[in-house]
């Protein structure tokens, strides 16, 4: 009854109804200008874009130009209005109506846009006329978006819950913070169903006590070897740093936070930690004596080489280089520094 009644206030007669029903099928499924009744604010230029839309002269390019509006707020236009744009035959034929129905089923399936241009080799702007094509196809790919996003993060907690079972929602919000905020935001209700009640987490056992004076012994005895090897007598040259010798040991983070803690430990760095000079000694020794065993005599330039040491630094050295090559018996260059 209602719906006789309004089609009394708008229409002089049945007839005139029926007429203006076939005319409306005509026009292009989804073409339709939106109602005075309707809620969406439209932007002055909407009623032009509409008649060059259903004139069909031109294409979105054509459109934006004409009625100056980039491009990109004509597509908004006319996604929110669901209008059609047809496929011009051009673009039909060129990417074929098979292809085109089997991107469209992939568009509603939710399948993200780059994996659909890559497999199809289609740019961008044909994925989007595509869509055009069938209002409310883009609607249908935001959904399947949506609900395929929102599984992957009902999985990525299934699976967490099913390593931490006792996970309390603290703990999810710490080691999956995108996952928590997108479910606590938009699936709330299922998440609450996984986790319903505040767990009491679990007792933590007190550590035992550390047996400091222990520790201690290990440690010394294990830095004193790690000197002897690193101050053995044939091996090429590293300097014995306290830190060099502490990161080998695996107590450099303890014992700078806690020396005290380490009275042994520390007397056997006092005592054997190398100075620059001295490990610059057991270079020069230990480059000569190289030199040596090949036969090949003492000069500044083969010694810096050997030895990896700066040329000014052997000859601030001079006396210091002479000594040592003559306790090996080493051969200086008669041409040399050295000489």
């Amino acid at each position: 009854m209602l719906f006789l009644l309004v089609l009394g206030a708008l229409y002089d007669s049945l007839e005139e109804f029926e007429e203006a029903t076939e005319n409306s099928a005509n026009i292009p499924v989804g073409l339709r200008l939106p109602s005075t009744s309707e809620e969406l604010p439209r932007p002055p230029w909407s009623e032009e874009l509409f008649r060059l839309l259903e004139a069909g002269t031109c294409g979105l390019p054509g459109i934006a130009k004409r009625i100056g509006v980039p491009v990109y707020k004509v597509i908004d236009e006319v996604r929110r209005h669901h209008w059609r744009v047809l496929l011009s035959p051009q673009t039909r034929k060129k990417i074929g109506d098979e292809k085109i129905a089997a991107i469209k089923e992939d568009l509603r399936s939710g399948v993200k846009k780059t994996a659909i241009m890559q497999r199809y080799c289609c740019s961008e702007w044909a994925l989007t006329l595509i869509e055009l094509d069938e209002p409310g196809l883009n609607a249908c790919y935001r959904k399947a978006g949506k609900q395929s996003t929102q599984q992957g993060n009902r999985t990525r907690l299934e699976q967490y819950l099913a390593i931490r079972p006792t996970a309390t929602r603290s703990d999810v919000m710490k080691a999956l913070p995108g996952v928590y905020d997108a479910l606590i935001t938009k699936d709330k209700e299922w998440f609450y169903r996984q986790i319903p009640d505040k767990r009491v987490a679990a007792i933590k056992t007190r550590k035992e006590r550390v047996d400091w004076a222990g520790t201690d012994r290990q440690k010394a005895a294990e830095v004193s070897s790690i000197f002897d090897r690193m101050l053995a007598p044939g091996v090429k040259p590293v300097q014995a740093t306290e830190t060099a010798v502490l990161k080998k040991a695996g107590l450099w983070t303890r014992y700078r936070n806690n020396p005290k803690k380490f009275p042994l430990v520390n007397k056997v760095l006092k005592k054997r930690s190398e100075l620059y000079e001295q490990f610059l000694q057991r270079q020069v020794a230990w480059a000569v004596k190289q030199m040596a065993s090949a036969g090949e005599p003492i000069s500044i330039n083969k010694l810096r080489r050997v030895a990896g040491v700066p040329a000014q630094l052997l000859r601030d050295r001079k006396d210091m280089v002479i000594k040592v090559s003559r306790e090996m018996n080493a051969a200086i260059n008669g041409r040399s520094f050295f000489a």
